[in-house]
């Protein structure tokens, strides 16, 4: 299998980096929503804030309080199937 490079790591729940990212949709203390080449990730938490924005090399880190790390099924691949729990 091929490794895609991508990077979600979380430290201590107070700091996410994240790579492979297209866009920040939207953030605000409560959370953030971003496109990434995996799809759309959102993060959940409080006194959410986007230490590094480098979306020209796909690089985000998001600190605060982190409870939740929530990837959406890409609509667009075909492969996947939605089951009850995905």
């Amino acid at each position: 299998m091929a490794e895609s490079g991508r990077v979600l790591c979380l430290k201590d729940r107070k700091q996410l980096d994240v790579t492979g990212v297209k866009e920040v949709v939207s953030f605000d203390e409560s959370g953030a929503v971003m496109l990434t080449e995996d799809g759309e990730l959102c993060v959940e938490g409080s006194d959410i804030k986007i230490s590094n924005l480098d979306t020209d090399n796909g690089r985000v880190s998001v600190c605060g309080r982190i409870d939740a790390m929530i990837y959406s099924l890409d609509k667009t691949d075909k492969k996947r199937k939605r089951t009850f729990f995905g």
